[in-house]
């Protein structure tokens, strides 16, 4: 009998919890930088509310994960490429929406009259790679472990059944 193993059929996965949580804090910072950047539309509507619909979705899996579930730990990874898709998009929304740089390296638009400093555009990426390395982590831990337990519990029933 592992005694490791048979401890984590009582006690929740605490670490894909902790790291699903920590990514939903990033993805309110994250969101907040956003809203201060970029050109307010009908289309930034629309990302904010699919964002919170992702922090809800984000919950559930990171409660689910606590309980040893593989295939939400799966949903996890995919929010994790999710966050690493949209580091690739956001830039290019920044320079469609900005059309010069000025001499400081931050962004300018002559239609709205505004200015993204090149710092904004940093701690945008830091945020993203964050919370798309906390999905990860939460992800493969709440996998590994829930094989893990899963494999155990059945050893457990055939040596039962025997």
């Amino acid at each position: 009998m592992n005694i490791k193993l048979d401890k984590m059929r009582y006690q929740p996965n605490v670490i894909s919890y902790y790291f699903g949580l920590l990514a939903i804090v990033i993805d309110v910072l994250y969101l907040f930088e956003v809203l201060n950047v970029l050109v307010p539309s009908l289309v930034m509507a629309t990302k904010i509310l699919l964002n919170i619909v992702l922090m809800l979705m984000t919950f559930l899996a990171v409660e689910k994960c606590k309980a040893y579930s593989k295939g939400y730990s799966i949903v996890l990874i995919v929010f994790g490429v999710i966050c690493l898709l949209r580091l690739l998009y956001v830039p290019l929304q920044v320079l469609l929406s900005y059309d010069m740089i000025d001499e400081t390296g931050s962004l300018t638009s002559t239609v709205i009259k505004s200015v993204v400093p090149k710092g904004d555009l940093i701690k945008i990426a830091v945020y993203l790679i964050v919370m798309a390395t906390s999905y990860f982590i939460a992800g493969l831990t709440g996998y590994i472990r829930s094989k893990k337990l899963t494999n155990y519990v059945t050893l457990l029933e055939n040596n039962r059944v025997k």
